[in-house]
């Protein structure tokens, strides 16, 4: 079947730019957690930010003591602060991110992609029945 994208508001290039950018602020924003008082109170959290086309993933620190907001985005097992919201399956993997993407054209049936806007609906809604007759993979109920 031919690889077909659901549309939307936005384009792709312009959702990833943006992605792009928010990982490059975060970054220069950075200042890591060097010089931080040992006795201080520190409250730690993960975020996940699970995009339409990218996806990332942060830890923050919250000094107490002196309100410092300290963060970071992890880098992916390619070094890259964005993942691509992809998943792939093959008889012997899961592919996730740009591994998951770059054998889209080959794989389309068993490669995952625009799952977010399907996330909490019943398979009954209209958006899921849209996207099922726009998509290569199966959504079943």
């Amino acid at each position: 079947s031919k690889h077909r994208r659901t549309t939307s508001t936005r384009s792709e290039a312009e959702e990833e730019k943006d992605s792009m950018s928010e990982a490059q602020d975060d970054e220069e924003n950075d200042s890591g957690s060097e010089g931080q008082d040992d006795d201080e109170e520190v409250l730690r959290v993960l975020g996940i930010h699970l995009g339409t086309t990218n996806s990332c993933v942060c830890i923050g620190a919250y000094g107490v003591v002196d309100n410092r907001c300290l963060r970071e985005i992890i880098p992916n097992d390619q070094g890259n602060r964005v993942t691509p919201s992809w998943m792939g399956f093959t008889d012997s993997k899961r592919l996730v991110g740009e591994a998951a993407k770059n054998q889209a054209a080959v794989n389309s049936e068993r490669t995952v992609f625009d799952i977010k806007r399907l996330i909490g609906r019943k398979f009954e809604d209209k958006e899921v029945q849209e996207v099922r007759k726009l998509v290569p993979y199966q959504i079943v109920n």
